[in-house]
């Protein structure tokens, strides 16, 4: 049976809709799916908004442009819930608990996992759970591991990810994380440049979370966990680097970091000091004293949080085994190949260059002009400099 046939019907609970991967995740089963009964979406109120406020913002969002339009009535078969991925019953009232008692598949796009395990072993109608799990930040798991409890469940172990390969645009993104950072050299990062770039597409993620809980309710095989990697884009973080470089002249990213990366802890903290944080600094300054609102250090420092986040990642090699990946590939149909891809081929120059321009399309940064000045005094302050020292 087909993926898209067999989620007809199906009432599914969605976890984790407010990350990167739960946004495409949704926006994915509404327009993909268009048999699917109803999607129920946990989510707790937060800074003065409820938990459809949330929702509504989402929907609408850049990410939903394309579900508005090909299916403006797609949001009525989402049912928003109050709740807490942190509690025992996910801090649901006892009245919705009953709603719930017919979700057939689980996907948890992010957030805690224990206490959304333990519930879906509560599920009477439970056909699979699927879910994504940080490798950096959860200790390697195997399917004979007794902390999982007894479910059809299917893990995808992601180091990092990145902006979309296709949906629902190429490069999009609705989070600046430290893959995007890396890719659009928005800053000098720490890591070792040859070990492979281990970041995977958002809307692969979003598929493969999908397709896994197809393949686990449809698969004859008795193992309860099936462990998925996440595939790799085929290059080392140099090679990922260069092609940031090229895409940059085309769509630069507006700041003082420098582009690249070295394994060497004080050589990046001097470029990160003198190159990046010091002109940033200059530049607030100036800023300070013409009477305008100082905003580049701010900048600076979203970036290397960005970064810092994903030195994990950069420091090492992680799981490349694709045996599990490819089996649930070949057990699609052709046309699920195309929907739902999970192993697609990916042209790194043409991914690389629609993320500098979703950057820039949804990421607008109003610190060009500036910082593209404040970079021509210095340079011009350096040659003169030069020029006395050497002449005069």
């Amino acid at each position: 049976m087909a993926v898209r046939e067999w989620f007809a019907g199906q009432e599914i609970l969605l976890t984790g809709v407010t990350s990167d991967i739960g946004n495409v995740v949704l926006e994915k089963l509404l327009r993909s799916c268009p048999g699917v009964k109803a999607i129920h979406l946990i989510v707790r109120s937060r800074n003065n908004q409820t938990n459809e406020d949330r929702i509504k913002n989402i929907f609408a969002s850049p990410g939903f442009e394309r579900l508005r339009q090909q299916c403006p009535d797609a949001i009525s078969r989402v049912k928003t819930i109050e709740g807490n991925l942190v509690y025992d019953d996910l801090g649901v009232i006892e009245d919705q608990l009953n709603i719930l008692k017919n979700v057939s598949v689980v996907i948890h796009a992010g957030g805690p996992h224990d206490a959304l395990f333990e519930f879906c072993s509560e599920l009477p109608s439970l056909k699979a759970a699927s879910a994504v799990m940080n490798l950096f930040k959860q200790r390697r798991k195997t399917s004979n591991d007794e902390s999982f409890p007894n479910i059809p469940l299917s893990i995808l172990r992601v180091p990092a990810v990145g902006p979309a390969l296709k949906e629902p645009m190429p490069g999009f993104l609705n989070v600046f994380k430290g893959a995007t950072a890396l890719m659009v050299g928005a800053g000098y990062a720490l890591g070792d440049d040859n070990l492979p770039a281990s970041i995977l597409p958002v809307d692969i993620a979003a598929n493969t979370l999908i397709a896994s809980a197809w393949g686990k309710a449809t698969s004859t095989e008795k193992e309860n966990v099936t462990i998925y990697n996440s595939p790799a884009l085929n290059c080392t973080w140099r090679r990922l680097i260069e092609s940031g470089r090229k895409a940059s002249k085309k769509f630069p990213y507006p700041s003082f970091g420098m582009r690249g990366m070295t394994a060497n802890p004080w050589l990046h903290w001097f470029v990160v000091l003198f190159f990046e944080w010091l002109p940033s600094v200059l530049c607030d300054t100036i800023l300070q004293v013409l009477g305008t609102k100082p905003r580049i250090v701010d900048d600076h420092l979203r970036i290397r949080t960005a970064l810092q986040a994903l030195d994990p990642v950069l420091s090492r090699s992680w799981p490349t085994d694709q045996k599990s990946l490819t089996e649930l590939n070949n057990r699609m149909s052709p046309e699920d190949q195309e929907e739902f891809f999970v192993t697609p081929e990916i042209d790194l120059e043409t991914y690389v260059l629609c993320a500098a321009a979703g950057v820039k399309k949804l990421c607008p940064n109003n610190n060009a002009k500036i910082v593209n000045m404040f970079k021509f005094v210095l340079c011009a302050a350096l040659a003169v400099a030069l020029f006395f020292m050497v002449f005069i």
